[in-house]
This record gives C-alpha cells, structure tokens and sequence, in this order.
C-alpha cells in the first residue's frame, strides 16, 4: 500500500503542469513576503533613517506593549497634533504625511502612524460619518467620546442592527456576549511579524484553491486518458487499494504543500521580525472584531482553515476528474469556479451571505470582521466553528462520491 501511495504522489508531483503551478505558487508567496522584509524602515526620534534588522532592532527596543487606556488616547492625540493644529481645518488632506513636511513627518508621524489609524478606524461612525478621515481625526482631537465607551454604544447599535441577525435573539445575544468578552481596555505594542503574516494570508487562502485544484486534477482522470481504467479496474486491488491509494496521496499532496505554503510564510517573518506581539488581542487589529481571541489564535485559525478548504476543494477536484475523465475538462472547471468567485454576488440575504460564507473559496476569506452565526437546537455557533465542520463533510462527502464514480466505470 506504501509503495502505491508513493507512486501516485510522484506521478501527481512529477506533471510538467503541476511542477509549473507549484513554482509560481512559491514565487507569489515569496513575492507577498519578500518586499515586507526587505523594504521595512523605521525613523528615530531625530528623523534618521534605519533600514533591515537595525530597524527591527529600534522598534522593538523603541515600542512598548502597554495597556491603552481612554486617556491615553486622548494624551496621545493631543501630543502628537500640537504640531500640526493651525493646518486641521484642512478638508482636502487625508493623510498624515500632507500635514508636515517630510523631516517632521518622518520623525513625529512615521513610527506611530499604524497606531493613530488604528485609533481612527475605532472611530469611525462618530458624528454620524461612515468614514472618518485623517482631518476628522485631527479636528475633533480634543473633543473625542470616550474610546470604549463610544466602541461598547457602536457594536451595540451595529449588533441590534445587522440584517442578519434581525428576529433571531439567541443569536444577537450571542454577540452581545462576545463585545462585552472583548470590551477592553486593549494592551498594543509591536507586533509586524504577525501584520505580514495575516497579510500573506490573504493571499494565500484564495490562490491554495486553484493551487491544489490543478495539482489533483488528474488523479482519476488520467488513468482514463492512457486507457488504463480496464487494466487497474480488473487488477485484483484496482477496485479498493488503488482508489484507497489515490485518495490518500492526494490528502497527503494537499497537506504537504499547505503546510509548506504555511512555513513560506511564517519562518521568514518570524526570523526577521521576531515573535512580539503573539499574545496581543486580535482588537489591536480592528477594535470592531467581536472574537476573544490572541493574534497568536487568530493566525492557528487562519492556518487551520486554510488547511481546511485545501483539503475540501482538492476533493471537489478529484470528483470532477472521476466523472469528467478528462484532466483539461477538470482543470478549466476548477478555473472557471476560481475566477467566477471574484465576480459573482448575490442578495444581501441572511440565507445567502450563511450559505456561501461556509464555501471553501469565501471561508478562507475576511470572515473575522463579521457577525455571521448560526443556530442549531438553541446553541449558537460562529462561522468558523460551522466552516470547519461544513467544509469537513464537504471533504468526505465528495471523495465518497468521487471513489464510487471511478469503482464504476466499465470495465472493457
């Protein structure tokens, strides 16, 4: 059975095609990690500039993990806009960089640019405004409602008042709980090994879909396409270890190659940067997010969903080549299912946004920002604790099928 299932790993890895994808999968991932490191840059207090591990040194060194109290923030803004006052009636600028000419920006705004968006972001909905800019932020300063306070009032109004959750108390409890969970007040600090980390998972959550897609397309379809079908099919095993063989190999190919894909992204970010920040609040990312989690828990998260929909899509894959019997037919479907998921919307529905959120091309999406839940006998439950297990029956339910279709065919 071993030396089956090393077979067919080689013969999945051993394509031209896949051999080809693998690289440019290795090199976009490379390429969403590389720049992070490469192009990182701090300034000291006196406006000189630091580049590769001196910066990472300095702003280790320089930040302090703390606990960011109301009135903090509220210091914080006040020092950081003493400079720039007689310019906040400005409309037209948006950004901190238009508010001081470069030696000054760089040496007051730079380093603690992420922090004041942060906090900006936290605010966003005050006055009535959606989108609360860089010259909001400056002008009303000294006028701000109280940080937690005014985030407990607007996730309470956005909990009350999410389409989805409307009529269904259980489930608006449910996130009621969790924004008194993560209420604060937030520690925040250094923390860039894990911002390139989520970055890079963006990306590689969507393109490990077409990624292990193509790798396991011909799995049972090429047997087809050589006119091996009879021979295998008649073998004494062909029925039950071969397809046992098949289905294990590709498990085995999507595993590995995530996994790999995981340590692209992490080990170099890690190394570079190194660890701070992992026990962190996810809140430190978006004061908006309504899980309890660390930034260590939230990317164990990511990861293991990524795993997930690799593993989920790859079976869809193999039940396609099963039943098309052709690896080209295969290939262009999983293409077509790719793409179509970047253009395709639908209603704004409770239904639809629950159902399609639980498909492996969106559950590896920004979900985290999100009150998407759902009930079952009275208990609620969150999207990824739901996605997990969808995704899982998912997986078995199309190997099943796929196994079944390849037992099948007529034996000639």
């Amino acid at each position: 059975m071993l030396k089956i299932i090393k077979y067919e790993i080689k013969k999945i890895l051993g394509s031209k095609i896949n051999k080809t994808v693998l690289v440019l999968f290795a090199i976009l991932l490379l390429s969403s990690v590389v720049p992070k490191i490469t192009n990182y840059k701090v300034y000291t207090d006196k406006g000189a500039a630091l580049t590769g591990q001196k910066a990472v040194n300095y702003k280790i060194n320089s930040t302090i993990i703390e606990k960011i109290t109301s009135k903090k923030i509220n210091d914080d803004l006040g020092g950081f806009f003493n400079n720039i006052t007689d310019k906040a009636n400005d409309d037209e600028k948006q950004y901190f960089s238009d508010y001081l000419d470069e030696t000054e920006y760089n040496r007051l705004f730079y380093n603690r640019e992420k922090y004041l968006y942060w906090i900006m972001d936290a605010y966003s909905g005050v006055d009535g405004k959606k989108y609360f800019g860089v010259s909001d932020l400056i002008k009303t300063a000294n006028k701000l409602p109280d940080f937690y306070e005014y985030r407990n009032e607007k996730l309470s109004n956005a909990i009350k008042n999410n389409p989805l959750l409307t009529g269904n108390k259980n489930e608006i409890n449910y996130w009621m709980k969790n924004k008194d969970k993560t209420k604060g007040e937030y520690k925040y600090g250094y923390m860039q090994a894990f911002e390139c980390i989520n970055d890079s998972l963006d990306i590689a959550s969507i393109m490990i879909i077409a990624l292990v897609g193509i790798l396991v397309s011909g799995v049972f379809s090429r047997e087809s396409e050589s006119n091996m079908v009879s021979l295998l099919l008649s073998s004494k095993y062909g029925r039950n270890k071969l397809v046992r063989a098949k289905i294990i190999s590709t498990f085995i190919t999507v595993l590995v190659t995530t996994a790999i894909s995981g340590v692209i992204i992490i080990i170099p970010n890690i190394v570079y940067f190194g660890v701070g920040g992992w026990n962190l609040p996810i809140q430190a990312i978006d004061t908006n997010i309504l899980y309890d989690w660390s930034i260590l828990h939230f990317v164990s998260i990511r990861l293991i969903v990524m795993l997930i929909i690799a593993l989920s899509f790859s079976s869809f894959s193999i039940m396609v080549s099963a039943a098309t019997k052709k690896t080209y037919v295969t290939n262009i479907i999983v293409l077509l299912i790719f793409i179509m998921n970047f253009f395709i919307t639908g209603p704004e529905s409770k239904t639809f946004i629950s159902l399609s959120s639980l498909l492996p091309l969106r559950f590896g999406g920004k979900l985290w920002d999100k009150m998407i839940s759902y009930e079952f006998f009275g208990n609620v439950f969150n999207v990824y604790t739901v996605g997990i297990v969808f995704n899982i029956v998912l997986m078995i339910i199309f190997t099943i099928i796929s196994s079944n279709v390849f037992k099948k065919q007529e034996v000639k």
